[in-house]
């Protein structure tokens, strides 16, 4: 499951530079940077080394900062 998650995340990633490149609005390359974040825990996941203790602190840190990221785009207030 965490590789269908990985490949959504790259694909909405993907899709948020495209838009900011043809757009110029930086709310969907925000949006992007957040399943970028997201990606990068499955990641962490699939490779195994999300079961080391510190590593699953630190994804917990990542994820926030990956909905951070998407409420700070849906906001508006960049």
């Amino acid at each position: 499951m965490y590789v269908v998650n990985l490949l959504f995340c790259v694909a909405i990633l993907t899709l948020g530079i495209r838009a900011y490149k043809t757009t110029g609005s930086k709310g969907p390359l925000i949006v992007g940077i957040g399943f970028a974040l997201f990606g990068i825990s499955h990641l962490a996941y699939i490779l195994g080394i999300a079961k080391v203790s510190p590593i699953d602190n630190i994804l917990v840190g990542i994820r926030t900062g990956g909905y951070l990221a998407i409420i700070y785009a849906l906001a508006g207030k960049y």
